[in-house]
């Protein structure tokens, strides 16, 4: 939700597929919190456009997971040595350091992705690709513990800062990792709402 008006991003449709627009300004939303207590390890798949490489939250578990236990983000443009990239970060209760983060560098905005992320806290592991083909895995020991029972801020870093420019399509996260065959059907679902072809 976001009680704002002026802070609200805009649904927009084109061609059958429906977006919402984020201003890299100030728009954003955010969840209550949501109870990830009982597992360290999360999927996520997003349709996303971005239209610049600084760096910008997409979406993110604790209003900042370099501060918080057992917290995630998801991240477009350059951060963490990956240059004209996504990026996601995840961890448990080490110190956060890149080495927490997978990342797809090279692709210049403006670009239209769909991204399917895996984080595993106590497998040491996070893992992302863009339109099927991965990137560079995160392989840093992240810590003990399982992640949070924190909101969930879309399009920025708690409201504050990190703002998103571009656009989201169906984004799902969820606190399991999924078999290759639920992985690969949930990537085309995004990818046909975000006018991706894999």
């Amino acid at each position: 939700s976001q009680p704002t008006a002026g802070k609200r991003p805009i649904l927009q449709e084109s061609g059958g597929l429906y977006g919402l627009k984020f201003d890299g300004v100030d728009d954003c939303m955010y969840t209550a919190a949501i109870d990830f207590s009982g597992t360290d390890k999360v999927s996520c798949w997003a349709g996303v456009t971005k239209v610049v490489d600084t760096a910008q939250i997409v979406a993110e578990l604790s209003t900042n997971t370099n501060i918080s236990d057992g917290a995630f983000f998801m991240l477009t443009g350059s951060d963490g040595g990956f240059i004209e990239a996504y990026t996601s970060l995840a961890r448990g209760t080490a110190s956060v350091t890149d080495g927490h983060g997978a990342g797809y560098a090279g692709v210049p905005a403006p670009d239209t992705a769909t991204l399917t992320i895996t984080h595993d806290i106590s497998g040491d592991l996070s893992t992302i690709k863009r339109n099927g083909v991965a990137g560079t895995n995160g392989t840093t020991d992240k810590g003990a513990g399982n992640f949070g029972n924190y909101p969930m801020y879309i399009g920025s870093r708690a409201g504050t800062g990190f703002f998103f420019s571009g656009n989201l399509y169906p984004t799902i996260i969820a606190g399991a990792l999924y078999d290759a065959d639920t992985v690969g059907k949930m990537n085309q679902y995004v990818a046909k709402k975000t006018g991706v072809t894999l």
